[in-house]
């Protein structure tokens, strides 16, 4: 089985960055739709919902990182909090 995206033997630049900026960011896990996709959000009455799907390649429909080839918060979120990657 071979990887779509290389693997990579240290993070990227911009990762310390945006791992502050989830520390920092109020997020919440609504609920899981399934085994890999869970439903956040952040606090607020206009804060959106957003889903998140775990599995070959990661994903969100917030679309913040994707463009760029990054990890958005809530994919953090889900990593680091919810399945404590």
């Amino acid at each position: 089985m071979s990887r779509s995206t290389p693997y990579l033997n240290k993070p990227p630049a911009y990762f310390a960055g945006a791992l502050e900026t989830m520390r920092n960011t109020p997020l919440y896990l609504m609920s899981r739709v399934g085994p890999s996709v869970f439903a956040l959000k952040g606090e607020g009455r206009s804060a959106k919902t957003h889903k998140v799907y775990v599995g070959h390649a990661q994903r969100c429909t917030c679309g913040g990182g994707e463009a760029r080839g990054e990890l958005c918060v809530h994919l953090l979120f889900v990593m680091l909090k919810v399945l404590r990657v």
